[in-house]
């Protein structure tokens, strides 16, 4: 925002910041607030959208509304002459909204209320695992309270928990598995934690991730501890996270192989684990990532990438004229809004101002997800992975204005 302050509010000898209640509000709000079911959107995306109205030309990156026209030409261009209807708008609006809380981000003061920001965060993974304990010892409670987050009212009847996954206040256990191991990796490259708190979180998020039976968010998971525990920046404080994570993964060890194997009983008699073996020889079985790679050669291959190398219909569509989920985030974008969408949601999402591989931990796992689950119909997931690439971003100018310093 313009000023580091915004309208200073007084209560007698106390005083608070406007904009800086903005921007926390909006965090609270897409970490664990409910929907506003009568106007079917998350009471931040209205703050964002009254943020931007005062002088949207300059507030809207050019980014945004470039890429904006894309998605509004693609959308109109399934409407007359492909006859999806408005079909796709909903979806439309999100990714736009996507963008928009970019930059509302990169205009905030993270940095200023990176305090407070990383306490919030680090409640927000002890609530979740908290909702997971739940799911755990009495799913049918928990799908009942999860209701009150969802746009509908609707509850799910809980059967199996091989059907019936976790999935936090997500709508989909894997972008929710995902979206934690993201902000987990956040956390363990930029923020300085005590190593309580660090273990604690570790643990948390294994829990939500183990519980949500998503065999990539799990590979995700580990690849970001051994990523981390191989790679990680030899700086001191890292060193110290190092040394904490490698104990944490010790114990972690030693106690899934004592619940595990205890008493010589026959894993698969376990719900847990029964839950998550049929999950990943599902996927072995298949050995199609879930059946994805096929759907993605029906694309590619049925379909021609030049009906789209401008702008898309608004939606995918097979070569019947049929609505197609992708089951992939780049080609959702490319058959939606052409391959000029593609590049500017590359750019504005995963260009930043550090060279090293380690700080692109956390957007990499956010890739993966987008990738392999496209993830922008999920407002948990696209608010949260905003979230983390915005902190993200931000660290990394600060990283590099240091470096500047010191050079």
């Amino acid at each position: 925002m313009e000023n580091k302050k915004g309208l200073i509010i007084k209560f007698g000898e106390k005083s608070i910041d406007s904009k800086r209640m903005l921007i926390l509000f909006v965090i609270i709000d897409l970490l664990v607030l409910p929907y506003i079911r009568a106007i079917h959107a998350g009471a931040g995306m209205i703050f964002v959208a009254l943020w931007c109205l005062p002088n949207i030309m300059k507030r809207v990156k050019e980014y945004t509304w470039i890429f904006a026209a894309f998605v509004a030409f693609s959308n109109l261009n399934g409407y007359l002459f492909h006859y999806v209807g408005t079909f796709g708008v909903t979806q439309a609006i999100m990714v736009i909204y996507g963008f928009v809380l970019l930059d509302f981000f990169a205009e905030a003061d993270l940095e200023g209320n990176g305090g407070i920001i990383k306490k919030l965060l680090v409640l927000y993974i002890i609530l979740t695992s908290a909702f997971a304990a739940l799911y755990a010892m009495a799913p049918e409670e928990y799908f009942s309270i999860r209701s009150n987050w969802t746009m509908s009212d609707t509850q799910i009847e809980f059967t199996t928990m091989r059907i019936n996954r976790f999935t936090s206040i997500f709508s989909d256990p894997n972008n929710a598995g995902a979206a934690l191991t993201a902000l987990l990796a956040y956390i363990l490259v930029y923020e300085d934690v005590k190593p309580l708190t660090l273990a604690v979180i570790c643990g948390c998020t294994f829990v939500c991730v183990v519980l949500t039976y998503s065999v990539t968010a799990l590979i995700l998971f580990i690849s970001v501890i051994l990523f981390y525990l191989l790679l990680g920046s030899k700086a001191v404080e890292h060193k110290k996270k190092r040394i904490t994570l490698f104990f944490v993964v010790c114990i972690a060890v030693g106690v899934c192989a004592e619940f595990i194997f205890a008493a010589n009983a026959d894993p698969s008699a376990n719900p847990y684990i029964y839950a998550l073996q049929k999950r990943i020889e599902g996927n072995t079985e298949d050995s199609n990532l879930g059946g994805r790679i096929p759907r993605w050669k029906e694309l590619l291959t049925t379909l021609s990438i030049w009906d789209c190398i401008l702008v898309g219909k608004g939606v995918v569509l097979d070569a019947n004229g049929k609505s197609f989920q992708p089951h992939n985030g780049l080609l959702f974008l490319l058959y939606s809004y052409g391959l000029p969408a593609v590049y500017l949601y590359l750019k504005k999402f995963y260009s930043f101002a550090q060279k090293r591989l380690i700080f692109y931990l956390p957007a990499i796992v956010i890739f993966v997800a987008v990738f392999i689950n496209v993830g922008f119909s999920d407002y948990r997931f696209l608010t949260l992975s905003t979230l983390i690439i915005a902190l993200s971003k931000s660290k990394c100018k600060v990283l590099a204005e240091k470096a500047k310093k010191e050079a």
